[in-house]
């Protein structure tokens, strides 16, 4: 997990040791830079879910692609205001669904293997 407020860090890693969560690990920063200056490590589920204020979920996706922290076949749960839905997708993912939940649109893509995404939704 990244979160960059030492506060909000502090809980989640005290919320991830009252549940036995040993394979979690929180790191304080801010999480596009974080994913700009780290060797990348490929993971097969993320969850993106920043301050829908700040506008970088789309500025987080194109890293997430473009640096290589996604293998194919990687699920990504994405989470931003209704009224602005969701962004653009790199070229290789596909949206699987694609809700909302009051003020909340929310979606999972799954990323491919080559350049071509295509839309998923209803399968």
């Amino acid at each position: 997990m990244i979160e960059r407020a030492d506060a909000v860090a502090r809980q989640l890693a005290d919320n991830a040791e009252l549940l036995g969560a040993t394979a979690v690990q929180v790191i304080t920063a801010d999480a596009l830079g974080w994913l700009s200056d780290q060797p990348a490590q490929a993971f097969d589920i993320v969850f993106l879910d920043p301050p829908f204020a700040l506008g970088i979920l789309a500025d987080a996706c194109e890293l997430l692609d473009r640096r290589g922290w996604l293998m194919a076949g990687s699920r990504v749960y994405l989470e931003t205001d209704a009224g602005a839905g969701l962004p653009p997708l790199p070229p290789r993912w596909a949206l699987v669904r694609d809700k909302r939940a009051g003020q909340v649109r929310y979606g999972l893509a799954e990323v491919g293997s080559g350049s071509d995404g295509e839309q998923l939704l209803g399968r």
